[in-house]
């Protein structure tokens, strides 16, 4: 897998019906009025890995992640 892409497992409290994929390299701006359905909440074990694949495609050096 490339490293702007994370793996999301569904469950319960992220409400996915299978497997899902974010794509960090497709990141775009969207008005919150546009979100019309809430599916669930991602948990906290991905926020790391979507941290770093921000990090990695906006090209910041990981030396300045907080850790």
């Amino acid at each position: 897998m490339y490293p702007f892409v994370v793996n999301v497992t569904p469950t319960a409290k992220n409400g996915l019906d299978k497997e899902r994929h974010i794509n960090l390299s497709q990141m775009r701006a969207v008005d919150a009025q546009r979100i019309k359905n809430k599916q669930g909440d991602l948990e906290e074990i991905y926020w790391g890995e979507i941290e770093k694949a921000v990090s990695i495609e906006l090209g910041f050096s990981l030396a300045f992640r907080s850790s």
